[in-house]
């Protein structure tokens, strides 16, 4: 990779040390006042924040040439939470729907439960289950599971892809 010279690795740190805990209040309100009620606020919060992080030092020519880096940082945090809630209403109701909670119409029900639990793993299905229906944290799952945070999400993130792959062919 060339060098780019908007990428400014210690302003970057800076940045991130001097906004991470007011943006993870942002983005906790934000969760909560936007319908996140189902789901472990404070490691939801934390997980959009990181990937704002993320999406930052990948956009940091974008992020330097804003007149306000600060107010950058928070419209982007705003499009990750609005983010955040749309996929956690999709997965809230797939999951609902596989567990036989709600169906979909008297027609497809069944079909729609053995699509779902066809393309999870019971592992996987378990997983998201947990996170999403029982409002477990990345951290007590993690722990529950003998798994490192960073695996358990590695976990989730793959079983979502694959999961949104296999649903979008459907």
């Amino acid at each position: 990779m060339a060098h780019n010279d908007s990428f400014d690795e210690p302003r970057f740190e800076a940045l991130y040390r001097k906004l991470y805990p007011d943006l993870l209040r942002c983005a906790e309100i934000a969760l909560r006042t936007g319908g996140s009620w189902y789901v472990s606020v404070a490691g939801r919060a934390e997980e959009v924040v990181q990937e704002l992080f993320a999406f930052a030092w990948e956009h940091q020519a974008d992020l330097w040439s804003s007149a306000s880096p600060t107010g950058w940082l928070y419209r982007v945090l705003r499009y990750k939470v609005l983010e955040l809630l749309k996929e956690d209403r999709f997965w809230r109701k797939h999951l609902i729907r596989a567990a036989g909670e709600m169906p979909a119409s008297p027609e497809d029900d069944f079909q729609q439960r053995a699509e779902i639990t066809s393309i999870l793993t019971p592992e996987e299905y378990e997983i998201l289950r947990k996170l999403y229906l029982e409002k477990y944290t990345y951290d007590e799952l993690a722990r529950e599971m003998g798994l490192k945070k960073s695996a358990l999400a590695m976990r989730v993130k793959r079983s979502k892809e694959r999961f949104v792959k296999q649903w979008n062919r459907h």
